[in-house]
């Protein structure tokens, strides 16, 4: 019996061993390319795991430790297999600059199917060549320094609302949901101005909005009751939306045009939105064609008539839907990582309180800055867990292969849990601008103001470090070339992770520290570009990367004007999971101390006054 025993693990093993080594010489026989002068070079070390699951099962057993112990056996490049998709992982500048910087012919970006098919071919993300590069400059100029100054007013105040809400109710406010519909206000007001006519109807379209981007990671089954069927139907009641909207919009922008206005420098908030800069620009370049047009200079238009053309409804529409989503779960984890980051190091906090006192946007005498709260003399203490208490981040825990599920499960639940429950529907804001509008002085927030914060933006590039939103990008080799000293053939997956980066470079240094920022560590400069990459880099680097630079400055500004102490509400950091956007599973209920006078009482909203479904 122990004969038979043993001789039949002999043969499991020794099976498990054939077909490994099978599976890896299939590998590398699709990878030869023998016209390529890179075809000597060797391919990234690694191991390919099993026949068609590949490395799959250690990937979902070891989660964040996947990547680590491969980095620390192969180095900053290596090979993997997930469900027959072959793939290189690679980390560190050297490498990460080389896919980023890489040319078109090259690689090229590549997405799910589910994204594809939602956000639509004609989105920025989905563009290659040439309209790649004409749909980035024309939506650029929603992003200069005078749009962006234009904004700011708007943004402010809907922070100054969101701040107010939450210091005024009873119940938890839930930091990830609530700064999801902060940034969703943003988007549709801010990028879009678009106005609502009452609460039920903006509420109504957030959570249609959600309902698209919470499916956009769903499996590629169109079918009734499917994650994907459902992004697809909210796709289209967004799109409906649009028409009637950029019909509007482009009758304003000509009308503006046409009387020789500018939106940058109109008084009116209602033209000082990302999509009137986008059609502004779009219009006045045609205009220009055609007049050239009108003197004969014919030619000179026939060579600019791909590039200068305008975007069709669909077009615009797409790569609109695009922006919005880019402007909100992306944003709203990072503000959610930043209160967590507040709360465990509150020496942080209190620094930022000194630099808005500098600048005149904090006094300790409150009734000079917020008429409806009362004077604090001797602000208490904060306490909150140590500084070194660890978040427990699940980190990597998702397929990185285009077109497999990576929301199903784990990370659905919670979402649903999310919106469920979110702070808003018990406690409506009013679009009636009675909100928000205290009687606070000071100097106004500008892009020249805020610029000068320095502390500030490095507590913002710290939070983008450590807790980044997204884990990375893909690409795929479009022709074998080379990586360092190895050889990444055609039709392989490359996946650029940005955390993993960030801990290499940082040796692994994960506390909280924005001093590591300061002008005195770091410069700003061709070799530290690649070290921090929250906003990606190369040709496809984050469009709106200053426009989310804005919104954290000034929704932490506020957050820190309001209160003057913040606490986890379970006493401790919540878990975090990391798919499809770095976010506390439990929503990170907090309680809030509001800067008050020594006679009012706290507001504190106590995490069990609200159960979590």
């Amino acid at each position: 019996m122990i004969t038979i025993l043993t001789s039949t693990l002999c043969g499991v093993v020794l099976l498990y061993y054939l077909s490994k080594l099978a599976w890896r010489l299939l590998i590398l026989w699709r990878a030869r390319d023998p016209i390529s002068k890179y075809s000597r070079l060797p391919i990234p070390p690694g191991d390919f795991g099993l026949p068609v699951i590949g490395e799959t099962l250690l990937w979902a057993v070891q989660g964040s430790r996947f990547n680590s112990t491969r980095r620390e056996k192969y180095g900053k490049a290596f090979s993997t297999n997930f469900i027959g998709k072959t793939m290189v992982k690679v980390t560190g500048p050297e490498y990460v600059k080389q896919i980023l910087t890489a040319d078109y012919d090259t690689v090229t970006t590549i997405w799910p199917t589910t994204i594809q098919r939602v956000l639509g071919e004609s989105s920025i993300a989905n563009s290659v060549g040439i309209i790649h590069k004409q749909r980035r400059k024309t939506f650029l100029k929603a992003f200069t320094h005078a749009a962006l100054n234009s904004y700011i007013q708007q943004m402010h105040k809907l922070a100054k609302k969101r701040m107010k809400m939450w210091a005024e109710t009873q119940t938890t406010p839930l930091v990830y949901p609530e700064t999801k519909e902060m940034t969703f206000d943003i988007a549709f007001q801010v990028l879009l101005g678009m106005n609502f006519k009452n609460e039920d109807e903006r509420l109504k379209l957030f959570k249609t909005f959600d309902t698209m981007i919470t499916n956009l990671f769903s499996l590629p089954y169109d079918f009734p009751g499917s994650g994907f069927r459902k992004a697809l139907e909210a796709r289209k009641v967004i799109h409906s939306l649009l028409d009637s909207h950029l019909k509007e919009k482009r009758k304003k922008v000509r009308e503006m045009i046409d009387e020789g206005r500018a939106a940058a420098d109109s008084s009116d908030d209602a033209v000082k939105n990302a999509l009137h800069f986008i059609l502004e620009y779009e219009m006045t370049q045609h205009s220009r064609k055609l007049k050239r047009a009108d003197e004969d200079i014919v030619e000179h238009v026939i060579e600019e008539e791909d590039e200068d053309r305008m975007l069709s409804d669909i077009e615009l529409k797409e790569t609109t839907v695009e922006m919005l989503f880019a402007g909100y779960q992306t944003t709203s984890s990072v503000l959610t990582s930043a209160v967590i980051n507040f709360i465990r190091s509150p020496h942080v906090f209190h620094k930022i309180e000194d630099e808005l006192r500098e600048f005149g946007l904090l006094s300790d005498n409150v009734d000079d800055l917020v008429g409806q709260v009362g004077t604090t003399n001797n602000e208490t203490p904060v306490t909150a867990p140590p500084a070194t208490e660890n978040i427990s981040v699940i980190i990597d825990n998702t397929i990185p292969v285009p077109r497999v599920e990576y929301l199903e499960g784990n990370s659905g639940s919670s979402e649903d849990t999310l919106n469920n429950n979110s702070g808003l529907n018990n406690n409506p804001l009013k679009f009636d601008g009675s909100q928000g509008d205290d009687d606070r002085n000071g100097p106004e927030l500008t892009l020249e103001l805020l610029s000068k914060m320095s502390y500030l933006e490095q507590v913002m590039k710290e939070t983008l470090r450590i807790m980044p939103p997204i884990l990375g990008g893909y690409r795929m080799a479009l022709k074998t070339f080379q990586l360092g000293k190895y050889r990444i053939p055609k039709g392989w997956t490359i996946i650029y992770n940005i955390r993993d980066t960030h801990e290499a470079e940082w040796s692994e240094d994960m506390e909280f520290n924005p001093d590591r920022f300061s002008p005195e560590n770091w410069k700003e400069s061709r070799e530290s570009r690649f070290r921090w990459i929250p906003f990606g880099g190369g040709s496809r680097i984050c469009v709106g990367k200053e426009f989310a630079r804005l919104q954290f400055k000034i929704f932490v500004i506020e957050l820190v004007r309001t209160f003057r102490k913040l606490e986890f509400a379970k006493g401790k950091p919540p878990p975090m999971f990391a798919i499809p956007f770095l976010h506390p599973t439990d929503g990170l209920p907090v309680k809030l101390t509001r800067r008050k006078s020594s006679t009012t009482n706290d507001i504190n909203c106590d995490a069990e006054s609200k159960k979590l479904k």
